[in-house]
């Protein structure tokens, strides 16, 4: 603009020069007459200066610069000035020059002016793209709009966008109505998926970040059968299920020692760890066969029994007293005097003895309690009726005898006391329970003595004793069963009368009955007489 307005003033200029010179030659010529007379520039028949810029009296026209027109000033169109030849220069600027406002946007460029010397607004078409050129489904490419203005192209809230799946934890995506597409997940702890609960899983929930968590027990966790052995571990979580572990049978498990007298350990088939030992009596280890020693055997424990003979086995002779060989340590090795201080060998060389009163029971005696006093409870080291003798601590060999058997007390080295000093009522003349009987306290605190029925021995109340309580093999709670004929040994032996198929042989009528029934009849006679 300011270039512009430099040449125009000098334009000017060049043309007051020439109308200058023009007017110094009008002489003589006649002013008015309409008609234009060197030196006359303009004659209007009037000269009187009918028009801003027109014809004077002098017939020149009006001076160069003088103002006329449009005075208006902007900054396409510059103030109107006579340009000295009659006419109104309206000093216009170029078409294109800035104008205006001078911003310049994508929507609205700086202002420029046309070629009529109006400023003209640069405005881009509406739709046009501008600003940011990005395009999501909530946020499209920004665009011009009529005014020049860039606009955003937001979507509103709550329109669909990106993931349009619904489920039970994420809602489809929407616009948040900034631009954004937001997922729309829902609260953490709502319930989803699976509502199972079980001691390896809770109710599946939402984790708040649109999935749904299964809420599984740790993996190992136990659950279900707490039982836990090497057949039947205890039963434990893996992936929210209870797994259920049971080796099958012939698994291995316990002891895996594989001998003559045991396989390894393996569980059977209710899950049960079993040994596998060998049957007693398998031949295992050693099988020499000696004075001392037997081919060992398995003891159906596993165990290998080597089956020596005992220590003090002897192994040569049968003489006592003459330093026979024993055995010692499975090994027949000679043996020295067997008598303990003291003692010697009777005069058969077949038993040790010793003076009875010195304080020391030997074998041929029931007590000795260093004394040979009679009626003190040991008299001829033979134990009184009535007494009881032991040993008390500290001990020493020497008997220790009480005169207490038979006052209804069990006392010391008693095992029983039923109030009497009697024997063959269970409870002999010492107070020790005899064979075949069992003794104890009844409710009153009394002791009762009863035969054991099933031990073998026949006693008092007892018609047989067969060594067992079984029925139909003659002898049946220790009595003679019908059709059954028993003997007088311990334990008692029993036969069963022969059947004919009918009554004949009850009655008289088979000719073998009456010896049977008398043969009968003679043994329990026979018994009870042994009694």
């Amino acid at each position: 603009m300011t270039a512009y307005r430099g040449v125009r003033a000098a334009a000017i200029a060049a043309l007051a020069v020439m109308a200058l010179q023009g007017h110094a030659a009008a002489g003589g010529a006649i002013c008015g007459n309409g008609v234009i007379e060197s030196p006359e520039v303009c004659d209007d028949g009037a000269a009187n200066g009918t028009t801003e810029c027109g014809c004077t009296t002098s017939c020149d026209y009006v001076a160069l610069l003088t103002p006329c027109g449009d005075g208006t000033i902007t900054d396409c169109d510059g103030a109107d000035i006579c340009d000295g030849f009659g006419g109104c220069s309206d000093s216009l600027a170029p078409a294109g020059d800035l104008c205006g406002d001078p911003t310049d946007t994508d929507c609205n460029a700086a202002d420029t002016c046309d070629d009529a010397g109006a400023c003209l607004p640069n405005l881009a078409a509406e739709g046009d793209p501008c600003g940011d050129p990005t395009d999501t489904a909530c946020d499209l490419a920004d665009t011009c709009d009529d005014a020049g203005a860039c606009q955003a192209n937001l979507a509103g809230q709550g329109e669909p966008c990106g993931d349009d799946s619904a489920t039970a934890c994420d809602g489809p995506d929407s616009c948040d109505g900034a631009g954004a597409c937001a997922s729309n997940p829902v609260a953490d702890g709502e319930p989803c998926g699976s509502g199972t609960n079980t001691d390896c899983t809770d109710p599946d929930t939402c984790d708040g970040a649109g999935g749904c968590s299964a809420n599984d027990a740790g993996d190992g966790t136990t659950c279900g059968d707490p039982t836990d052995t090497q057949c039947n571990p205890a039963d434990t979580c893996a992936s929210g299920a209870c797994q259920v572990v049971v080796l099958p049978e012939g698994s291995p498990c316990g002891s895996q020692a594989n001998t003559a007298c045991t396989d390894p350990d393996t569980c059977d088939q209710d899950s049960v760890c079993q040994p596998n030992h060998a049957p007693s009596g398998t031949a295992c280890g050693d099988r020499r066969d000696g004075a001392c020693t037997n081919p060992d055997e398995c003891d159906g424990s596993g165990r290998c029994d080597p089956s020596d003979e005992p220590d003090g086995t002897s192994c040569a002779d049968n003489v006592y007293c003459d330093g026979e060989e024993l055995c010692m340590d499975a090994i027949c090795v000679s043996g020295s005097g067997p008598c303990p201080a003291g003692e010697a060998c009777d005069e058969d060389g077949d038993r040790c003895t010793h003076d009875c009163g010195d304080g020391a029971v030997a074998e041929d005696e029931d007590c000795d309690d260093g004394n040979t006093v009679d009626g003190d409870g040991c008299t001829d080291c033979a134990i009184d009726v009535g007494s009881v003798c032991g040993d008390d601590p500290p001990t020493d060999g020497t008997s220790d005898c009480y005169m207490s058997c038979g006052d209804g007390q069990l006392d010391l080295y008693e095992s029983c006391d039923d109030d009497d000093v009697d024997s063959g009522d269970g409870c002999d003349e010492h107070c020790q329970i005899e064979p075949g009987w069992d003794c104890f306290a009844d409710e009153d605190g009394n002791q009762v003595c009863t035969p054991m029925c099933g031990d073998g021995v026949v006693l008092p109340g007892e018609e047989c004793d067969d060594a067992n309580l079984g029925r139909e093999d003659g002898c049946a709670h220790c009595q003679v069963e019908v059709g059954w004929v028993c003997d007088d040994g311990e334990p008692t032996e029993c036969t069963q009368l022969p059947d004919d198929g009918g009554c004949a042989a009850a009655a008289g009528g088979g000719a073998g009955a009456p010896l049977l029934v008398l043969l009968a009849v003679l043994a329990v006679v026979r018994r009870r007489r042994a009694r």
